[in-house]
């Protein structure tokens, strides 16, 4: 998919995670059993990207969501102690 066809996300920071998570994509859908360590593993990817474009507050709302979630997710865990991020 070209970037021109990425829709643009207009959210506030905490409600960036449930929109991604309500998609059409039926891969996501399906999983919907696994929805606490998906959600937090989501969390922890979209932060990393956030962080890396100079977003921090942006990506420090998600990980917080996202550890709320599932505070033992350990994509999300490692990511924070790579980044070297204390919530």
């Amino acid at each position: 998919m070209p970037l021109s066809d990425v829709p643009k996300v207009s959210a506030a920071p905490g409600d960036l995670l449930p929109d991604l998570l309500r998609s059409d994509n039926g891969t996501i859908i399906d999983q919907a059993d696994q929805w606490p360590a998906r959600r937090a593993e989501i969390a922890a990817h979209l932060g990393e990207v956030l962080w890396a474009q100079g977003k921090r507050d942006q990506a420090m709302a998600i990980w917080r969501e996202g550890l709320q979630l599932n505070a033992d997710n350990e994509t999300l865990l490692e990511t924070l102690k790579r980044l070297r991020v204390k919530l």
